[in-house]
């Protein structure tokens, strides 16, 4: 990761204002120790009054701009139904959402839905937390990916709990995994 440009140090410095001006409108939430795998923690935005990152703003569009991230720039793709519906684009061209994503993100992992429906069901099952599919998509991508190291410390955002209990219910009720 190269040294931040002056544009994201001040975009930095607008989002260290902006997170003391909303501390007193969100909750404070915890960082978790996974139950079952060593040096991994959970962010759990999941536990925001909305159950979501929402309050926070739009850091969970980073996972949908594998694309754009590439281009570097905004790019129209076609819309699919999946379950991290939350990742399904919606990137405005002068947002700076990707600027920020351009300077920070090392690296993207591709994740099949199946890899997101067992993450889902890990988080389910050994975590004992039910999430969304966006939020199964940041656990998925830890689990599935070749280039992980294991001999470091890994935090995963969970950045929502909104789901359509119709969608969940049957993936979580899945085979359990081992």
């Amino acid at each position: 990761m190269s040294i931040a440009s002056p544009r994201i140090l001040r975009i930095a410095a607008d989002v260290q204002a902006a997170r003391l001006r909303i501390s007193d409108k969100i909750a404070r939430t915890p960082c978790l120790a996974s139950r079952r795998t060593e040096g991994l923690w959970f962010k759990t935005e999941n536990f925001q009054y909305t159950g979501s990152f929402k309050l926070r703003g739009a850091m969970s569009k980073l996972t949908t701009l594998s694309t754009e991230t590439v281009a570097g720039k905004v790019v129209e793709t076609e819309h699919l139904e999946t379950l991290a519906d939350g990742c399904a684009g919606g990137v405005d061209d002068d947002a700076l959402t990707l600027p920020i994503a351009s300077e920070v993100i090392d690296d993207l992992v591709y994740c099949t839905e199946d890899q997101i429906a067992v993450a889902l069901r890990t988080l389910a099952w050994q975590e004992n937390m039910i999430v969304e599919g966006a939020a199964g998509l940041a656990l998925a991508g830890y689990l599935f990916d070749p280039n992980y190291k294991s001999n470091q410390v890994s935090v995963i955002l969970l950045c929502g709990a909104n789901f359509d209990a119709q969608v969940i219910q049957p993936i979580i009720s899945a085979q359990q995994p081992g």
